[in-house]
């Protein structure tokens, strides 16, 4: 039997960490401090957005994600993305936040099942 290289796809995995010592994550308001950086300040009152942060054994931020951009009410938060990222970094944990461009910050009942997910 002939394996036929062209009816499977290449899969290409890399990693580049950040040079220097990565912050450390203990508390939601150090998660908030960074989750502030990469927020877009000037669509963050008019679009939905999700972000992703990794962490690392220790509770080192490996990295931040930007999972989804939406409209005005909603963004997409799709499961198999967040694990997908999380696993090629090695990550151990992840925090997810995103923004309610109303200002309203109680969870809506699509927020609390992505939690509960």
């Amino acid at each position: 039997m002939e394996l036929l290289s062209s009816a499977v796809a290449e899969i290409e995995v890399s990693y580049k960490p950040a040079k220097g010592e990565q912050p450390l994550i203990q508390s939601s308001e150090e998660a908030n401090i960074w989750f502030r950086k990469f927020f877009s300040s000037k669509t963050i009152s008019l679009q939905e957005q999700i972000m992703v942060l990794y962490l690392n054994r220790s509770g080192r931020a490996i990295g931040c994600y930007k999972l989804s951009v939406g409209g005005i009410t909603a963004a997409i938060a799709d499961v198999r993305l967040i694990f997908s990222v999380g696993l090629k970094l090695l990550a151990t944990s992840f925090i997810i936040a995103h923004n309610h461009p109303s200002g309203n910050s109680r969870p809506s009942n699509a927020d609390i099942a992505l939690t509960q997910k």
